[in-house]
């Protein structure tokens, strides 16, 4: 009678290890998933900062009057570059679309579900291909735009999938000010207009500005202190979050813990 109470405990015991084991290897899974994931989605955010050099700062930079690359460079001679996702709204012959040129060097880190075509045709930074989120095109057509009064052709290469988080501009703003502020949740049911995505290097080459919104600007200035080039960018129109390195420490916990 021992025997059979004491093989029934070790049944019970050994089906309690077995599940605490199960669950302990799916929660290890799912934070590795997840951390990869996060990663993942941080890297373009990541390479746009490592191409900063001297001093940098987190801004939005939409509220500038005509906030073109140029204007912005013009207007605020200690801005050395501007790294950053471009904006417009694009009208073609039946649609108006919302286009987004994506900074040279980053196609390649682009998270993007597809439909239809290959990402493969759009990383070649100097040709005229294109992604679209417009079911009603196919891969190869011409989209043919118009941008104030600027117009210019793209070879579709891409049908963007429905219900993801697009890298871009536009997205949601975060208190924390991190990576996700660059993330646009894109939903065909509930966004106004189609998206377009461009390589910036074609868009330029087509003589052709879009708006600048978040990104990070590299200064450099001799004759302004830190504090005054703040201050004469958020007097102008630049919301200036926190410095690239401010902004670099909060993703190290952050994007490994955060849900986009």
């Amino acid at each position: 009678m021992y025997g059979i109470k004491l093989f029934g405990k070790n049944k019970v015991s050994s089906f309690l290890v077995a599940v605490q084991l199960s669950v302990i290897l799916a929660l290890s899974m799912m934070v590795m998933l997840t951390v990869q994931y996060r990663q993942k989605m941080y890297a373009p955010i990541e390479t746009l900062l490592n191409d900063l050099s001297g001093d940098g700062y987190y801004v939005d930079l939409s509220g500038v009057d005509t906030p073109s690359e140029t204007n912005i460079k013009a207007e605020f001679e200690f801005i050395s570059d501007i790294y950053c996702f471009k904006y417009d709204i694009a009208e073609s012959d039946s649609d108006y679309y919302d286009i987004i040129s994506c900074p040279d060097g980053l196609i390649d880190k682009l998270s993007i579900d597809l439909d239809e075509g290959s990402i493969s045709d759009f990383l070649e930074n100097t040709s005229n291909y294109c992604l679209v989120t417009d079911h009603s095109k196919e891969v190869g057509d011409t989209l043919t735009i118009t941008i104030g009064d600027d117009t210019v052709s793209f070879i579709v290469a891409g049908i963007i999938s429905d219900c993801q988080s697009l890298c871009g501009i536009r997205g949601e703003h975060y208190v924390e000010y991190d990576y996700r502020d660059f993330y646009i949740g894109y939903d065909s049911n509930v966004w106004e207009r189609d998206i377009v995505i461009a390589a910036d290097s074609y868009i330029k080459q087509a003589g052709i500005s879009l708006a600048c919104g978040y990104g990070f600007v590299s200064v450099n200035s001799d004759n302004l202190s830190k504090t005054e080039i703040k201050n004469e960018m958020m007097d102008n129109g630049v919301i200036v979050y926190c410095s690239t390195e401010e902004f670099t420490k909060k993703q190290c916990g952050i994007y490994k813990s955060a849900v986009i």
